[in-house]
């Protein structure tokens, strides 16, 4: 019977986040670009254009990608990878003195000569290695900070490899013509929009209704006026918390910490009593079966013995709850890993909870403490 009144009560997947992310694309900044582009492109006139306008790969760019080319793609861009995969080190030496350091032009790249010279000093010998590795430092440094200064556009209009294989790459490859020619380019960047991340957007949901059941019994989240990260047995806050319920959210408690590493364990959400953090909170959604919820019940169930004996060892009085719902949890093998976490591990009625279940036993939760 237990596990018919917790499946009857189990949750389906609601969509009640935004699941793209609005484009941020500025076409204002672009003008000149857009009117270039409106005459065609081939290899040599998209080689040509980079040089005078390098911002020309930000177009593309947000055209063709979700959200950026990768790593990968920008080492292409900007360096001749046929060459440093080259197993002779004077040739990848020569090149680099060449077409690295400085610039075909004749510019140095100060950018890159800093970024190498610190992995120098840590080892001086390993001239090709370090080249390497730099190239790594120095395509990060640009992805992290590409809208905030102009290494990459720089990079850009002083190199005319890296324009040839960028301009060949888009037109080769991603039919970058071809492309333009069917679609209003400046309309449809500006309105373009990002699909978020489908385990981001489920990983969240257990959240987004906990938080709504919690206020819907105005059980207040304190998250603006505690600002440590890793709470003690008794918050200092203002009076006014006194016995009162409120909420946690991302907090770790002092001294109880995650077996397979030793770290502190983070909670998705801790409510708190008269100023003591009581409830300890971990919230997961199962559409399907998978590794994931193997590994969540192997760390839950550490985790509820392992609060149990500290509260034993420190006279403290936490309680554990996990809050799991989906339609996995309907499925046969569902109903087999609920009955095996009762009868073993989660044997309080409070421990092992669905949404509407913790809705329904919050009224009991509270009138425990008040």
């Amino acid at each position: 019977m237990e596990y018919l009144y917790f499946a009857s009560r189990v949750s389906f997947f609601e969509f009640i986040q935004s699941e793209f992310r609005n484009s941020n694309f500025n076409k204002k900044d672009y003008k000149d670009e857009f009117n270039l582009l409106k005459k065609g492109i081939n290899i040599e006139s998209l080689t040509k254009m980079l040089e005078t306008n390098p911002k020309m790969f930000d177009i593309f760019e947000s055209f063709f990608q979700l959200s950026r080319f990768t790593n990968a793609q920008y080492i292409h861009f900007l360096f001749d990878v046929n060459i440093l995969n080259n197993s002779d080190d004077k040739t990848i030496m020569n090149y680099a003195e060449k077409q690295i350091f400085k610039f075909e032009n004749g510019k140095t790249n100060d950018d890159f000569i800093a970024i190498y010279s610190n992995m120098q000093k840590d080892n001086p010998a390993q001239g090709i290695f370090n080249i390497k590795r730099a190239i790594v430092a120095y395509v990060n440094s640009i992805l992290k900070r590409k809208n905030k200064n102009g290494i990459l556009h720089t990079h850009i209009a002083n190199s005319i490899s890296s324009r040839l294989r960028i301009a060949r790459y888009l037109v080769e490859n991603l039919n970058a013509d071809e492309c333009l020619k069917s679609i209003d380019l400046a309309t449809y960047l500006e309105l373009k929009r990002t699909p978020i991340d489908t385990k981001s957007i489920h990983g969240k949901f257990g959240g987004i209704k906990i938080k709504k059941i919690l206020d819907s019994f105005n059980i207040s989240n304190i998250d603006s006026v505690v600002s440590q990260k890793v709470i003690d047995n008794e918050l200092h806050i203002s009076d006014k918390f006194k016995s009162a319920f409120c909420y946690l959210t991302e907090r770790a408690i002092s001294g109880i910490k995650k077996r397979k590493d030793g770290k502190l364990k983070v909670f998705d959400f801790i409510l708190v009593y008269n100023k003591k953090p009581i409830f300890l909170i971990e919230t997961n959604f199962y559409s399907t079966s998978g590794t994931k919820i193997g590994i969540n019940q192997g760390e839950y169930a550490d985790l509820l013995n392992d609060i149990k004996e500290y509260n034993r060892k420190n006279y403290t009085d936490y309680k554990f709850i996990w809050i799991t719902d989906g339609n996995y949890w309907l499925s046969r093998e569902g109903e087999e890993r609920f009955n095996n976490l009762k009868m073993n591990f989660f044997k309080e009625e409070y421990e092992l909870l669905n949404y509407n279940l913790f809705k329904e036993y919050l009224p009991e939760i509270m009138k425990m403490y008040k």
